[in-house]
């Protein structure tokens, strides 16, 4: 059996091996071209998916996000109650009701309402490290 082997330097010889291990090589060759394309493939698919789903990710700013929350829970847990019922349903729960909702189940006007969160904004802005 003849095989071609190619060099680096682009150089092409043939040999002249027996039967049995030419197929051999061959089939080293074949299995050594396969494993390589499938990982070839993978790195490609995991490129591709990492690209597409955008998972570029910016430490720092999620780490300031994270702490920046963590130092306005920490605020408001220093609240008293009425103040934080009145930011939680304004701004926190999953359903935030307006001003106007808040006023009507409390039986407050809406300017009192108004007044009652700006103290508390102003309140919770003291409250928060520079």
């Amino acid at each position: 059996m003849l095989i071609k082997y190619q060099f680096i330097n682009g150089q092409a010889s043939e040999v002249e091996v027996d039967d049995g291990l030419g197929e051999t090589i061959i089939q080293i060759e074949n299995d050594t071209y396969n494993s390589d394309r499938r990982e070839t493939r993978r790195h490609e698919s995991l490129n591709a998916s990492t690209a597409t789903a955008g998972l570029t990710v910016d430490v720092e700013g999620e780490v300031a996000r994270r702490l920046a929350a963590e130092a306005l829970h920490l605020a408001i847990s220093k609240l008293n109650p009425d103040e934080r019922e009145l930011i939680q349903r304004l701004y926190l729960d999953k359903q935030p009701i307006s001003q106007a909702e808040y006023a009507r189940t409390h039986g407050i006007s809406e300017a009192s309402v108004r007044k009652r969160t700006e103290r508390v904004r102003k309140k919770l802005k003291t409250l928060l490290p520079k």
